[in-house]
């Protein structure tokens, strides 16, 4: 989902198209729909990027910008809140090109920005509110979302058209609705390094079966010897070599004379 940011003018709207960084010392730019034209609010945009008078410098960190726009804006600050917004969008990764989709989202939006990024009234409220009408009932019949955003001072002014535009939104500071920074994820928890072996109770799995093994062992010698002990008729007498052969039939035969 890409997020587009429109410009509302008392002429009608300007999609934001694209914003380019260019190298330090260039001057910043507001052209016409990615062509040659450099408009009349330009030198008022190089003044809102550079450092010292404006603020996307300071807060984004590039110190010049081309901004493409998909209508003209001849004079004014108003264009001063939708451009931050898009300038907070490119630098999430965000903005989109003006050409919202199923399931965008717009933000239509009018307003002033002081190096405080407080949002200050603007004029022409309820005329750019007109003219917004129709061209959001389209978006939305489309699938688009669109939200509108007014200083909060202008928004008394918005009476006679925020119900056909669904409502609008009054804006104090610009902090009540940058986009929100992705949380980040938990970090993984580090399993508990095993402690040195002291012991029978430390033990790994495998050393003490081991050790119920040998266990075992002796156990079954002792009982064993005990049997041996207390039932002798168990454990058949060897036989004892008395010095006579033994016959075919397990009877003693002649005795065993050494040869001379």
């Amino acid at each position: 989902m890409k997020t587009h940011v429109v410009i509302a003018t008392t002429e009608g709207h300007a999609f934001v198209q694209r914003i380019t960084e260019e190298e330090p010392g260039v001057q910043s730019v507001m052209c016409l729909d990615g062509t040659a034209q450099v408009l009349p609010v330009s030198a008022g945009y190089h003044a809102f990027v550079r450092r010292g008078s404006g603020v996307i410098a300071r807060d984004f960190g590039q110190e010049a910008f081309r901004i493409d726009v998909g209508a003209r804006i001849d004079q004014g600050n108003s264009w001063q809140l939708p451009v931050y917004l898009a300038h907070a969008l490119q630098a999430r990764g965000e903005l989109g090109d003006g050409k919202p989709q199923r399931g965008d989202r717009v933000l239509w939006a009018t307003g002033e920005v002081d190096v405080d990024l407080a949002v200050r009234p603007v004029a022409g409220v309820a005329q750019k509110l007109a003219h917004a009408i129709a061209p959001v009932r389209a978006l939305r019949e489309r699938g688009v979302e669109v939200q509108l955003l007014l200083p909060t001072a202008n928004v008394g002014e918005s009476a006679g058209h925020a119900e056909a535009l669904g409502g609008v939104s009054g804006v104090t500071r610009l902090a009540d609705v940058l986009p929100k920074p992705a949380e980040a994820s938990p970090a993984p928890v580090a399993p508990p390094a095993a402690k040195p072996s002291d012991g029978f109770a430390d033990a790994k799995p495998a050393s003490r079966s081991w050790r119920w093994a040998l266990i075992g062992l002796v156990a079954l010698v002792l009982l064993l010897a005990s049997a041996r002990y207390l039932r002798p008729e168990w454990f058949p007498a060897e036989p004892v070599n008395d010095g006579r052969e033994l016959d075919d039939f397990g009877g003693r035969g002649r005795e065993l004379k050494e040869l001379d």
